[in-house]
């Protein structure tokens, strides 16, 4: 019994010694640690555009030329280095690249702000529908085209289609896109080619149609039209290729802009197409029921401290060249974008969209006994409803510059029509 006895205190004795020297251990690798951190020195700043003193996020900091850093959503950056002379170097696509060599003390802490210059030589577009990444579309293996705000409002355009059509190999035919022929005639029975808006769907519920005037065209960062098949990518919907529509946030300076258009269908040749009435050119703008159009765009952007705003507006009429063929909407949309400061690169937002709209179309033409086909009345069929989404998401660059981000989105349509019914579409 007694041999017992001291058996266990001898084991307990060795266990308490083990805890002893594991706890010793423990203190003297924090206190190395503490001390090798307390050495270091901290490198920090900011990066902005030398010409126009915007911010630039995502610049890739190299410390010689092995570890690596990126600046955050407002440009700013912060690491430790340890003490000596150390190499920093900038890069960016689109900026000539910038190289600071540095001598840094312990405990150091030291401001280094950076102004790049834009490189017009290598500054190549940057495309997502391609494979869901930021990448230069000279890097991307497939057929793709790019349409860039300054080319929209250059043509006066109303909607995407009109732009979209003059692409290479696209054509829209009565709302229904097709690239490269790949994708026929499908109206009201699904589309193969993927509309969106912000990476997400922008197909009516019912038909599974792009409702192409509910597209801010106001508020266009890029069109990116990815011909082929990408159904590996975004689903069935992509079977004949993307269309993917970006809308802009605000840069450093506020912008506000204003853009109308207007015009008018002159009389045809054949006298048979005039329904309006036959009058001289000069006497148009005195003819109530002359063939017209005229569209208005609005838009306004800037930062408020840590808060992104957009806010824009659109409203366009059309009294078509087919007789009872009109199109009246009015559409506003909102971005909002806010990034808080106690987590460096988190940023969350909202995006939405509500436009009104009333149309008045035919289904059948009448027979050519005029000499001419013209609208049949019978089948008019005028229609008005409403059209919303909104898109809250968040987005996270860790100091990696890993990129996470969840983005969902709220779409409805509701029609009506001239017999009363509705057709709700969620």
């Amino acid at each position: 019994m007694l041999a017992t006895i001291k058996q266990k205190t001898i084991i307990l004795t060795y266990k308490h010694f083990l805890m002893q020297k594991l706890f010793f251990f423990l203190f003297i690798s924090l206190l190395f640690v503490s001390q090798a951190i307390a050495q270091q020195a901290t490198i920090k700043g900011q990066i902005i555009n030398d010409k126009t003193k915007e911010t630039l996020p995502g610049v890739n900091i190299i410390l010689d030329s092995v570890t690596g850093f990126s600046s955050d959503i407002n440009g700013n950056y912060s690491f430790k280095v340890n003490p000596g002379k150390i190499k920093l170097t900038y890069k960016f696509i689109g900026f000539s690249p910038e190289t600071r060599t540095i001598a840094v003390n312990a405990g150091q802490s030291i401001t280094l702000n950076i102004s790049m210059s834009e490189q017009s030589l290598i500054i190549d577009g940057i495309v997502v529908s391609a494979g869901k990444f930021e990448q230069r579309i000279s890097d991307v293996t497939v057929s793709m085209d790019v349409i860039k705000p300054q080319m929209i409002e250059n043509q006066n355009t109303n909607n995407v289609t009109e732009i979209l059509n003059k692409v290479s190999g696209v054509d829209i035919t009565a709302g229904q896109p097709s690239i490269r022929g790949g994708s026929g005639y499908s109206y009201g029975t699904g589309n193969r080619v993927l509309v969106m808006v912000d990476d997400l769907p922008i197909l009516s519920a019912d038909a599974g149609d792009a409702k192409w005037n509910f597209i801010p065209i106001e508020n266009i960062s890029q069109i990116e039209v990815l011909k082929g098949a990408s159904s590996a990518l975004f689903g069935s919907s992509a079977l004949n290729g993307v269309i993917n529509v970006r809308t802009a946030f605000p840069t450093d300076k506020p912008k506000t802009k204003i853009l109308f258009n207007s015009g008018i269908y002159m009389n045809p040749k054949r006298k048979e197409l005039i329904w309006w009435g036959d009058r001289k050119p000069w006497y148009l703008f005195m003819v109530d029921d002359q063939p017209w159009f005229a569209g208005l765009d609005l838009l306004h952007s800037r930062k408020i401290k840590n808060l992104d705003l957009v806010l824009g507006a659109n409203g366009f009429t059309n009294q078509d060249f087919k007789q009872f063929s009109r199109e009246r909407h009015g559409r506003i949309n909102l971005n909002l974008r806010y990034r808080p400061k106690k987590v460096e690169g988190l940023s969350f937002g909202l995006n939405t969209n509500f436009m009104y709209v009333k149309n008045s179309e035919f289904f059948f033409w009448q027979n050519a006994d005029s000499g001419a086909w013209k609208p049949n009345p019978s089948s008019m069929n005028p229609t008005q409803g409403y059209r919303v989404n909104a898109d809250p998401y968040i987005l996270y660059f860790n100091k990696k510059g890993s990129r996470y981000s969840l983005k969902t989105r709220y779409f409805r349509s509701v029609n009506t029509f001239a017999d009363g019914s509705d057709k709700n579409n969620t």
